[in-house]
């Protein structure tokens, strides 16, 4: 059997073109993610931080990876996936430092403007179905604020 060159070439570009396009949103909710946040708010299991300790804590996203910051002090570091096709978007963190390391975190998440609100559970419970941290759930929230240039 004869493939002409044209054909293949055709059939190649189509399906690339595809892909390309199937993973244009997943880019785009990375893109919106990348820089440095501040962290207005932030509950743990249902017990809010001190907003005082809360003023030098920095979220910085290069790429797929985040790193936490508490002043110069990196608090935990690690790679995201997003999966901004599902209602609410998902958001799967895995730990690359600490004690943890390995375990993934699933989350929810809302990105406007430049505020980002996500809601996640300790690592092996299921993902959050909705955007609260209360006693013994074991989901935590933080509001994270964009930092301008």
């Amino acid at each position: 059997m004869r493939v002409h060159a044209p054909a293949l070439l055709a059939v190649a570009l189509a399906l690339f073109a595809s892909f390309v396009r199937a993973d244009e949103p997943q880019k785009e909710a990375r893109d919106a993610m990348q820089g440095t946040w501040t962290i207005e708010s932030f509950t743990l299991n249902g017990n809010e931080v001190d907003p005082g300790q809360l003023k030098n804590w920095r979220r910085i996203v290069e790429r797929n990876h985040v790193t936490w910051k508490n002043g110069d002090q990196t608090m935990i570091e690690l790679e995201i996936k997003f999966d901004p096709s599902q209602a609410p978007h998902t958001l799967d963190s895995t730990i690359k430092t600490g004690e943890s390391s390995g375990h993934t975190l699933l989350a929810i998440y809302e990105f406007k403007d430049d505020k980002l609100t996500v809601c996640f559970a300790n690592p092996g419970d299921a993902r959050p179905k909705e955007f609260s941290s209360k006693p013994e759930s074991g989901q935590s929230l933080y509001v994270a604020r964009r930092v301008k240039k």
